[in-house]
């Protein structure tokens, strides 16, 4: 088996390179591991971070490595010069109303909408509705049952669960399904879209994570795609792009747009609220599956005060 498709990256290696340091040609990354709740800081390459080994991998499949080499071609190569000119529109634009037009907004929708359903959290949370609708159908199953067959079948019939790997494969399978994910995309692109520049970048720039998309409401404290649709008005969306660019997505009507003063308008904003940008990375952080990423000098401040 190829080595190239074995450490399945979570999150694109060229996305990761943007919050990386060219250290003798090498994109080195600062990176904070959670594993078991015990931190370890240290420098990588992008290449050895925010990846599983095989985890994309399926047997539904004639290429075991389909999913693997479907994010790469389909997904991934937006990080690299599709990325890069958004980027570099954002910062050359001095207009603060629209700056991202439809093409661009439909790049990022594409972005943000496979990396919010490739992670591991949104597998784990379609097993739990997976199970909860199985155990329903079964029950639903069992009282259609004459009584003696209820005694007969009864315990195998509640025992049997669904595989693992065959919950991933057929949530892969839907997700991606054209039809449904290009549905997900075009509610995202319709939305608002405010570009946020951090002139803080040195001090508290925007950091990343191996889970990189923030999905929260704005009326409670929970996070996640399957805790928040997107048909509500009080989702948003925050995506760091770079260690001083992100972008965010809301609601035509959200009262957050109200309380800025853009309402209904797309906008580039300039961040001079470092209490904003740490609220962010915090939830950014939190919510990792095992890797996040601070941009240089910070990460060496915190390695330094062992922070």
């Amino acid at each position: 088996m190829s080595k190239r498709y074995v450490k399945q990256h979570i999150v694109p290696k060229r996305y990761l390179d943007r919050f990386a340091s060219n250290v003798k040609g090498k994109s080195i990354i600062g990176t904070r591991l959670n594993l078991n709740n015990r931190i370890r800081l240290f420098e990588s390459v992008t290449s050895n971070v925010g990846y599983i080994d095989n985890f994309y991998d399926v047997y539904d499949k004639e290429d075991e490595k389909h999913w693997e080499k479907y994010f790469a071609k389909t997904f991934d190569y937006l990080c690299g010069e599709d990325l890069e000119r958004i980027i570099s529109k954002i910062t050359l634009s001095k207009d603060t109303a629209v700056v991202l037009d439809k093409n661009d907004k439909a790049i990022l929708s594409r972005l943000i909408v496979a990396q919010m359903m490739r992670i591991p959290q949104s597998i784990d949370a379609a097993s739990d509705i997976y199970h909860k609708t199985a155990e329903n159908v079964k029950n639903e199953f069992l009282n259609a049952f004459p009584n003696n067959l209820k005694e007969r079948f009864g315990d195998q019939i509640l025992k049997f669960e669904l595989a693992p790997q065959w919950i991933k494969e057929d949530f892969f399978n839907k997700m991606f399904d054209p039809k449904n994910f290009d549905n997900i995309c075009k509610i995202l692109s319709e939305r608002i879209w405010v570009v946020y520049v951090n002139i803080h970048k040195n001090d508290m720039p925007f950091v990343t994570s191996d889970n990189p998309v923030l999905v929260e409401s704005m009326n409670s404290k929970t996070t996640g795609i399957f805790n928040n649709s997107l048909s509500n008005v009080t989702t948003s969306i925050f995506f760091p792009l770079t260690p001083t660019i992100a972008v965010a997505n809301y609601a035509p009507n959200n009262t957050f747009l109200e309380l800025i003063k853009y309402q209904i308008k797309d906008a580039k904003i300039i961040i001079d609220d470092m209490p904003f940008v740490m609220s962010r990375n915090i939830k950014i952080i939190s919510q990792a599956f095992r890797h996040s990423f601070i941009p240089q000098p910070v990460f060496s401040h915190l390695v330094n005060n062992n922070v």
